[in-house]
């Protein structure tokens, strides 16, 4: 009988901490579950900002293109800072002529090769071995014809001697749109485009980017077979919201003004990005 009452105590006992196991594993998927869908709705919460972000910033860019065609500015030579308003919210909207980046389809050897070496930090010597690579890549024939031209700045890691490290270094200096002759305009360049412009001198570039805004640079220490000038039709536009609280988002687009003879919208837009910041 003792034995009978114990074995059936053994069993609830068996039974007890089976139960306790169920339990604490469907608390445990319920937790997983209850996590996942907090983490869903995060993730479409931020879709949604982000979407928007990047639809209002893309709304202030049209409203800034639209007063440049307004004012028959068809070619930009300057940079030019304007503030719009667009659902409440106050952008800065940055216009920046595109030929102040290294065009990869029309940029001379000896520019590539600088860029190479002080944007890049390749060594000399590597650097002007790439930057024939990168002529002789656009000047290839295609079966039609046509030049091999570079459609993406992606296409550079198609080249044997660049690897990711120094496509990173490049991509944000180089365009395959900027629709000049392949010289650079020194107002629009970023900082490392003009220590390529400078062959390597830190301190004519520095000088010239704190000053450049405000009048027109010194530029006796440029390159001057590499630099222009000239407008462009093709633009870089940045569109950041005043107010980080109002949108944390800044749009970057690329965008080629058409004027107002094309019966479509007078501008097109190539391409666009976004992020959480974007320098200048």
């Amino acid at each position: 009988m003792v034995a009978a009452v114990q074995s059936r105590s053994r069993q609830e006992a068996m039974a007890l901490v089976m139960v306790l196991w169920i339990v604490a594993a469907l608390s445990i998927a319920v937790t997983g579950i209850v996590w996942l869908a907090r983490s869903e709705i995060r993730q479409a919460s931020a879709m949604q900002d982000s979407a928007q972000g990047v639809a209002t910033g893309r709304a202030a860019m049209v409203e800034v293109l639209q007063q440049l065609l307004a004012m028959k500015s068809v070619r930009i030579d300057r940079p030019e800072r304007r503030v719009v308003h667009f659902e409440d919210v106050e952008f800065e909207v940055l216009v920046l002529p595109l030929n102040g980046w290294v065009d990869l389809n029309r940029a001379p050897l000896a520019l590539l090769a600088a860029l190479l070496e002080h944007g890049a930090h390749l060594n000399s010597e590597a650097a002007r071995r790439l930057a024939g690579d990168i002529v002789a890549r656009r000047s290839m024939a295609l079966p039609q014809g046509t030049p091999a031209l570079f459609d993406a700045v992606e296409d550079l890691m198609q080249l044997p001697g660049i690897d990711y490290e120094a496509y990173a270094r490049l991509a944000p200096l180089v365009t395959v749109d900027s629709g000049g002759n392949g010289q650079v305009n020194a107002y629009a360049a970023p900082p490392a485009v003009l220590l390529a412009l400078t062959h390597g001198n830190q301190a004519a570039a520095n000088g010239f980017f704190a000053v450049r805004e405000h009048g027109p640079g010194d530029l006796s220490g440029f390159d001057t077979a590499l630099v222009t000038s000239g407008g462009s039709s093709a633009l870089r536009i940045i569109a950041r919201p005043v107010l980080a609280s109002a949108s944390p988002y800044t749009v970057v687009c690329d965008v080629v003004l058409l004027g107002q003879s094309t019966k479509a919208a007078p501008w097109n837009f190539l391409q666009c990005s976004y992020g959480t910041t974007a320098t200048w």
